[in-house]
C-alpha cells in the first residue's frame, strides 16, 4: 500500500521501517537481526525507512547507509537532526555527517527530532533552510513538536515547507485523531506515526490483547499486521513499526 508523502510526488509506502535500535543511543555490538530487518523489508516491497543520528549515536544511520545503493532510486530515507545540534552552523553539520554515515548525497526527509527551547527557533530554521538551499535536504519534517509549536515553525516558514509531522500513535495513544491528523489532513502534511505496536504491547491491557489475539486467529494474521491494517485503515497515517528482526 502506497500513497504520495505529502506533497512531495513522491510515493511511499504507508508501513515502512523504523531503525531505532531499540530506544539505544548507545552503540551495540550486535546488530545483525537490523540488518536483517532492512533486507525483509526491502524483499517485501517497502521503502519508507525511518532513522536518527542519535540512534545508536549514528549506528543505526551506518546499517541503512549499507543498503544505500539498493535504497538510491527506490528508496525513501528520513532520519532526525538532534535537538544539540539546533545551532544554524551545527544544523549544517549533523546533516553533512548524517549524508556520509547514510552514503548519501541527498537526505528526502530530515526531521528536527525534538524541540530546544535554549536555542531560538529561528536561528535552527536558518540551519535548516540552508540545508536544503544546498540540496543536501530535499524536505522538513518535525518530530514531537506540539501542535502550537508546529504552527508557529509554519507561520515562520510560510506554506509548504514542512513536508511531515511526526509523533506516537497506536491503539493505547489515538490523541493525534484530535489534532495532528486533522490539521495535517488540512494542511496538505504527511502524518507519520512512531510506536504503532505500542513497543510491542499492542494496546492497553491484557483484556484488550485477548480480544485482538483472537480476531488475529480468526482471520489467519498476527497481532502485529491487525494492529497495523487497523490503523492503516483508521487514519492515513504512514506507519513506522520497528523491529530487530528479519521475520
Amino acid at each position: 500500500m502506497f500513497a504520495e508523502l505529502g506533497r512531495t510526488g513522491r510515493q511511499v509506502s504507508r508501513i515502512g521501517l523504523g531503525l531505532g535500535l531499540g530506544g539505544r543511543s548507545s552503540r551495540l555490538s550486535v546488530v545483525d537481526g537490523f540488518r536483517e530487518a532492512v533486507i525483509a523489508a526491502i524483499d517485501s516491497g517497502v521503502n519508507h525507512f525511518d532513522t536518527a543520528e542519535i540512534y545508536g549515536a549514528g549506528q543505526s544511520e551506518e546499517i541503512l547507509g549499507e543498503f544505500a545503493s539498493e535504497l538510491k532510486d527506490y528508496g525513501y530515507v528520513s532520519t532526525k537532526i538532534s535537538p544539540s545540534n539546533f545551532s544554524a552552523k551545527e544544523l549544517v553539520g549533523s546533516v553533512d555527517r548524517s549524508l556520509s554515515r547514510l552514503r548519501l548525497e541527498q537526505i528526502d526527509l530530515a526531521y528536527l527530532h525534538w524541540p530546544n527551547p535554549s536555542i531560538p527557533i529561528e536561528e535552527t530554521l536558518a540551519g535548516a533552510s540552508a540545508a536544503l538551499q544546498s540540496g543536501k535536504l530535499q524536505s522538513l519534517g518535525l518530530s514531537n513538536f506540539p501542535i502550537s509549536g508546529v504552527k508557529e515553525i509554519i507561520e515562520t516558514l510560510g506554506m509548504g515547507k514542512i513536508t511531515a509531522i511526526q509523533c506516537e500513535y497506536n491503539l493505547f495513544d489515538r490523541s493525534a485523531e484530535q489534532d495532528f491528523i486533522p490539521f495535517c489532513k488540512e494542511m496538505g502534511i504527511a502524518f507519520v506515526a512512531y510506536s504503532p505496536l505500542d513497543q510491542g504491547r499492542f494496546c492497553a491491557n491484557p483484556e484488550q490483547l485477548e480480544i485482538l489475539e483472537g480476531i488475529a486467529l480468526s482471520t489467519g494474521c498476527t497481532v502485529a499486521q491487525l494492529v497495523l491494517a487497523w490503523l492503516a485503515k483508521k487514519s492515513p497515517a504512514f506507519l513506522i513499526p520497528a523491529t530487530s528482526s528479519g521475520a
